[in-house]
């Protein structure tokens, strides 16, 4: 079982009281608090995901728009360690509603995504997965655990 946190970083302060984060996020955020500019972190959407070997979760974004995390990975030992193929944060197209047929030989366009990631996780671990900028100061994060 996974948990995906997906938060805003702001190089502001916070102006109401920070929230409380879950203490995987607290010990990721810790660890990069030393090295990114961000002076407030807030979480703005998670999700607790069972999987085996893949799977995927969607999450609401800072705006409403909506974001589909994937992640393939295999089992590394009997300990609990993963290595994680791949994690993919991709931003769902919005539907719109009068939207005419794509002419012949015309596919859509890919999904944007600002995150493409693999890495090495244990369970009970928090891993900063990566940060995509907003823009003004702010970027999206999104933090993986690896529940125990």
């Amino acid at each position: 079982m996974f948990h995906v946190a997906l938060l805003v970083a702001d190089s502001e302060p916070a102006k109401a009281a920070p929230q409380d984060l879950p203490k995987g996020v607290q010990k990721a955020i810790a660890d990069i608090r030393d090295f990114l500019p961000f002076k407030s972190y807030r979480i703005i959407d998670s999700a607790l995901a069972r999987m085996n070997g893949r799977g995927k979760v969607v999450l609401n974004g800072p705006n409403g728009e909506r974001y589909t995390a994937s992640l393939d990975y295999h089992e590394l030992d009997t300990k609990g360690s993963f290595l994680v193929d791949q994690f993919a944060l991709a931003k769902q197209e919005e539907a719109r509603p009068n939207a005419q047929p794509l002419p012949p030989g015309h596919a859509p366009r890919a999904p944007e995504q600002p995150l493409v990631s693999s890495f090495r996780i244990a369970r009970g671990e928090s891993v900063v997965v990566g940060s995509s900028s907003l823009g003004a100061g702010k970027a999206l994060i999104i933090v993986l655990t690896a529940m125990p």
